[in-house]
């Protein structure tokens, strides 16, 4: 089993609400909306990112089995505290908006990626993502690869 990236006293946030969004641990429950939500997002999402970060992801074929295997190695990475992926809701938690990914990196304290459906603002996500992690998170620097270039300007 990987080791942490926290310290084992900080207690990993599973909820984090704005007047925006509904910030929530990614699980398996959420595996309908989800899949709504990626395969809408997905153009959007290779824009957004390079195939390094991607590695694909979210083929056009992608199908419900394979985002269930997806949530569920995200929901397990979570608990073993080795990665952390959330689920981005409407403030009222009825609509899936996007996912974040708060990882190791070799040369940060964490790398910080995140997508949203075509008709979310990338921009808000970002920075109340960005608020969130420099407030509640014990990381000194972070890196949002692609998202640092084009929203801190």
């Amino acid at each position: 089993m990987k080791k942490s990236f926290v310290p084992d006293e900080f207690v990993v946030p599973i909820i984090y609400k704005t007047e925006n969004f509904t910030i929530r641990k990614l699980t398996v429950l959420d595996l309908q909306k989800d899949y709504i939500a990626v395969m809408e997002a997905k153009d959007h999402i290779h824009e957004l990112y390079t195939e390094k970060y991607t590695n694909g992801w979210p083929a056009d074929t992608l199908t419900l089995e394979q985002d269930e295997n997806d949530l569920k190695r995200h929901e397990k990475e979570f608990n073993e505290r080795v990665s952390f992926a959330y689920t981005v809701f409407d403030f009222e938690n009825q609509n899936c908006l996007g996912c974040l990914y708060i990882d190791p990196s070799n040369c940060y304290a964490a790398e910080i990626t995140m997508w949203t459906r075509n008709d979310v603002t990338d921009v808000l996500l970002y920075r109340t993502v960005k608020k969130w992690i420099e407030n509640d998170w014990p990381f000194k620097n972070t890196y949002y690869p692609i998202l640092e270039e084009l929203y801190d300007k």
